[in-house]
């Protein structure tokens, strides 16, 4: 799949939460942190390859290609699309060119 730079055309942000604990060791609130703000390509994945996979059907999953970059990107955290909080299954250097990275997400990750 080759990746016209002018399909980047959804900004979304990824984003973590940091969990404050109060003095007895409970949580007290979510602090939500921008990683990055980029803009994106997002395609949705097609009920065939989610039944391929053989993985939940309930879950909506998304693939974000954003440019490149060195700040590292985890599972630990989701993707704000839409108002949407998407879990980050993995990140992908896409073709190992340092140009794109591909991102998978599914919601009900919180």
């Amino acid at each position: 799949m080759n990746i016209n730079p002018g399909e980047l055309n959804k900004k979304i942000k990824i984003i973590f939460f940091e969990i404050e604990k109060d003095e007895e060791g409970f949580e007290k609130e979510k602090r939500e942190h921008i990683v990055r703000e980029p803009w994106a390509k997002v395609t949705r994945v097609s009920a065939s390859e989610v039944m391929k996979s053989a993985t939940e059907i309930n879950l909506e999953r998304c693939r974000f290609f954003v440019r490149y970059t060195s700040t590292e990107i985890t599972n630990k955290m989701f993707v704000l699309y839409y108002g949407k909080y998407y879990q980050i299954e993995y990140v992908n250097n896409y073709g190992d060119s340092n140009e794109y990275m591909e991102i998978m997400a599914t919601t009900g990750g919180m």
